[in-house]
């Protein structure tokens, strides 16, 4: 099976393969800086991270292909609780586009954004604050890189309080089909 996607720099090839004898979307590892963006390999590459010590508690699976974080606290700051992958390669001067899929079991926002992996932890794309709802919507955002190249930068989905939002409790967040492509 091929499906074809038209963008503006023209034609984007999305190919297709059996894994395990269940059709599942191929990530083109030679343009999608992210691993694993379709959790194929189940939750290989990726960090769950929860600030335990404030109280944020979470379960983080993947189930039927998605990744499914299941909230029971989400705890006071933004970066609380989160869904992460490392190791990215961000280039000075080159403009990227970030997309992915994303639900909740409950109306809420998060955060994405890909910044530095320690130190100040510099924003180089967000921090981008999103709405999600009970339907799974794709998101995608475009930037350019205007800081040193980093080659080990991450992608950080805060899954935390966002801003004076009141504290949710118990609910669902759903992440699928995550790619980070450079723009040629």
């Amino acid at each position: 099976m091929l499906r074809i996607y038209a963008n503006k720099g023209g034609f984007n090839l999305n190919y297709f393969k059996f894994i395990y004898g269940i059709v599942s979307e191929n990530d083109d590892t030679s343009s999608n800086l992210i691993k694993n963006g379709n959790f194929d390999l189940g939750s290989e590459y990726w960090i769950h991270f929860k600030a335990d010590w404030d109280g944020a508690y979470s379960v983080a699976a993947v189930e039927n292909g998605e990744m499914k974080v299941t909230i029971y606290y989400e705890g006071p700051q933004f970066w609380s609780t989160q869904i992460a992958q490392s190791n990215l390669s961000i280039l000075k001067g080159e403009t990227y586009e970030l997309s992915f899929d994303a639900r909740s079991s409950v109306v809420r926002d998060i955060q994405v954004m890909i910044e530095r992996n320690g130190g100040d932890y510099a924003k180089y794309f967000g921090p981008q604050t999103i709405t999600l709802t009970p339907e799974m919507r794709r998101f995608n955002f475009v930037f350019t890189m205007n800081s040193e190249t980093d080659e080990v930068a991450h992608i950080v989905f805060a899954l935390g309080k966002i801003g004076d939002a009141n504290i949710i409790g118990n609910h669902e967040v759903y992440l699928d089909n995550i790619t980070l492509i450079k723009n040629k």
